[in-house]
């Protein structure tokens, strides 16, 4: 029997936004880094928030591949 407080995973709690100062709904239409964002709740209750990384700030370190 199916856990009735079951949640998919994620729950998205909020539109993408572009302009964290007006919220307005999408993507940055520049899609620069760091400029859209999302949130959600995950089945335990824990809120996230995600942004777009288009490309690394100056002064990190080269370019990482990650396997899976």
């Amino acid at each position: 029997m199916a856990n009735p407080s079951h949640k998919p995973w994620p729950t998205v709690s909020s539109p993408v936004f572009g302009d964290p100062t007006e919220h307005r709904q999408g993507p940055d239409p520049d899609r620069k880094s760091y400029a859209s964002y999302f949130s959600f709740t995950d089945p335990d209750g824990n809120g996230w928030t995600v942004q777009e990384i288009t490309g690394r700030l100056p002064g990190h370190r080269g370019d990482h591949t990650h396997r899976s």
